[in-house]
């Protein structure tokens, strides 16, 4: 159903989808997408005219990788929870490199976090010596307050595409 929803509108610039719902065509069907809104899961394959890839949910080293191969310009990881020791400080070194402030390639990477979460992003952070810090490539928001998500038990792909259609301003 996706892949003709596709197929139907050629101009979309803009999608939020669960990771598990997209297309296996997806980096054809979708060539004028420059937005995408992620709800867990793992990163489809991308079309190339993509720049900024919004990822709702857990933080996932390895999808750092992928991110960084194509024509991508701006991650934003939206982030509900703590995650393991490190994976902030190794999203921010796959992504950035290791000099954070002299990124001069137009790239950027942003965290947006609920308040609870500040305590925890600032110990990352300042594991990676970056505490406090942002810069025009590097970026922490904080949610206003009144933006409390629901955290479950047991999210459901459903939760996490709610949760990526809210945060896509969709």
């Amino acid at each position: 159903m996706l892949e003709f929803i596709l197929s139907k509108a050629p101009g979309l610039q803009s999608l939020a989808l669960p990771a598990v719902f997209a297309p296996h065509r997806f980096a054809e069907l979708g060539n004028g997408i420059e937005h995408i809104t992620i709800g867990g899961g793992s990163i489809p394959s991308l079309p190339y005219s993509v720049k900024t890839v919004h990822i709702h949910g857990s933080i996932q080293p390895s999808v750092a990788r992928y991110l960084k191969q194509g024509s991508v310009k701006c991650v934003v990881y939206d982030i509900e929870r703590p995650s393991a020791p490190g994976a902030v400080g190794h999203i921010i070194h796959e992504l950035m490199g290791t000099d954070v402030r002299k990124d001069d390639s137009g790239f950027r990477l942003e965290f947006v976090i609920h308040p609870r979460l500040s305590n925890w992003i600032n110990n990352e952070l300042s594991r990676v010596g970056l505490d406090g810090s942002s810069s025009e490539a590097f970026m922490v928001h904080i949610k206003d307050a009144t933006c409390i998500v629901a955290s479950f038990a047991r999210r459901t792909y459903c939760d996490e595409w709610l949760g990526a259609v809210k945060g896509s301003g969709l």
